[in-house]
């Protein structure tokens, strides 16, 4: 009876171990997204906190700078 129950468990034994490593590559890319969103989280603030109170005029400054850049003409004679 020992040993069929061990011929059994030599026969499962790579299904069992593709599931126990199924397993645990879900849990690490579980532990790895929680561990980017929280990173993200700390950055979004950091940054909120860097430049509030800015943010406006720095879009308003840039759109100037680009209409400036899109408008401006060669004012050199053509040959």
């Amino acid at each position: 009876m020992a040993l069929d129950s061990l011929k059994e468990s030599v026969k499962q034994l790579p299904d069992n171990l593709a599931k126990g490593a199924e397993v645990v590559a879900s849990k690490v890319a579980s532990v790895a997204g929680d561990v980017a969103e929280g990173a993200g989280k700390i950055v979004n603030q950091g940054a909120k906190g860097l430049f509030s109170g800015i943010g406006t005029p720095l879009i308003v400054a840039g759109g100037l700078v680009g209409a400036f850049l899109l408008l401006r003409r060669d004012k050199s004679p053509k040959e």
